[in-house]
């Protein structure tokens, strides 16, 4: 080999080797970020400690808002706002066999964009809806398709769409219209739409049969009655929110005794053991406390073991205790999904027999 051959080889090599050397820093550093991360996540405490913060303690959270995208924004046109009453309007139309809805929150865009992602959500070979509440939370309570609303703030617009639409009136005079125009669209989409699925290592793009649309309105239905179960439980027996309120101290307690668990050094011995102790037994006591709640919606009719089911009644809780609906607002919505959980196994059958 050459001295020029040598020196551009031995060149190469030493390039080689500072990448392979950048690719394998970055990576390690993103695997490490992304462990703190997440334990931070877990405990919600090693963060303070980092910055040598005394513990701070934390109401339940909602899902995360900074620098969510805005859509769907009211122009606030005064015009537009003038022509709008505060009541929602309900118009039917009879030849149709439809209803109309006019109303200064809820658009029939609503009804259109949750139909679609109730019919994304539907695996046909199983027959089974895996949409959760949720994520419909997070769809309509962060980025608001169909809804109208005049606020710029996140937290204001919430307030602005709840403040209108969670109110007994409002839930009588609306959901007939909604529920029903909403489940025609499902049925519409699944009747005329390809279906894209995978069922072992093929993927499929069809139409579905009707006794699979069949099948989605009847998990819809399922759903739905369980939702509603937990929405008129919590209404009508007290003793749930009570729960509610002992669970998230539970996990404040919780919080705070990881808190103080991980600023122990070493030496302290005993004091890390009693703490470990008491975090063991709150994680006991809490347990306890969602299996009284378990116990307590399965009683009124929710369907036992839903992981949902803690999730929704934490939601209630902020509901009521946050924004201040009225017990009668959360009895309200469950009666309305009653409602239309039976609409919908009434259209189930008829596609069925059909």
């Amino acid at each position: 080999m050459s001295k020029k051959s040598f020196i551009l080889a031995a060149i190469i090599l030493l390039c080689l080797g500072a990448v392979f050397f950048l690719v394998y820093y970055n990576n390690q550093s993103g695997d490490k970020n992304i462990a703190k991360k997440d334990v931070e996540a877990t405990h919600a405490v090693r963060y303070q400690i980092s910055r040598n913060e005394t513990y701070t303690p934390q109401t339940e959270p909602e899902a995360k808002t900074d620098r969510v995208p805005v859509v769907g924004k009211n122009t606030n046109n005064e015009t537009d706002k003038a022509a709008r009453s505060d009541f929602g309007k309900v118009e039917h139309s009879l030849k149709a066999g439809t209803a109309k809805i006019e109303d200064k929150v809820l658009t029939s865009n609503f009804i259109k964009d949750l139909a679609e992602v109730i019919f994304e959500h539907y695996i046909p070979q199983e027959k089974r809806l895996t949409l959760t509440f949720k994520q419909i939370n997070m769809r309509y309570g962060l980025y608001f398709y169909g809804l109208n609303y005049t606020e710029n703030d996140i937290l204001h617009i919430r307030k602005e769409i709840f403040g209108h639409l969670l109110r007994p009136f409002i839930i009588s005079g609306l959901s007939p219209a909604v529920t029903n125009n909403l489940t025609k669209e499902i049925v519409n989409i699944a009747l005329n739409r390809p279906k894209e699925f995978r069922q072992g290592r093929k993927e499929y793009s069809r139409l579905l049969t009707k006794d699979e649309v069949a099948g989605l309105l009847s998990s819809l239905a399922r759903k739905v009655r369980n939702i509603s179960s937990i929405f008129v439980a919590y209404a009508q027996n007290k003793e749930i929110g009570q729960l509610i309120q002992e669970y998230f101290e539970a996990e404040e307690f919780l919080k705070r005794a990881y808190f103080n668990y991980w600023k122990l050094k070493d030496k302290e011995h005993e004091r890390i053991q009693s703490l470990g102790r008491e975090i063991k037994q709150g994680i006991v006591g809490r347990e306890k406390i969602r299996e009284q709640i378990r116990l307590l919606l399965a009683s009124s009719g929710a369907q036992r073991g839903s992981s949902e089911q803690l999730y929704i009644t934490k939601w209630i809780y902020r509901r009521v205790n946050n924004d201040k609906i009225s017990l009668d607002v959360i009895n309200a919505l469950g009666q309305a999904g009653f409602a239309w959980a039976e609409l919908l196994e009434n259209e189930a059958r008829k596609m069925k027999e059909g």
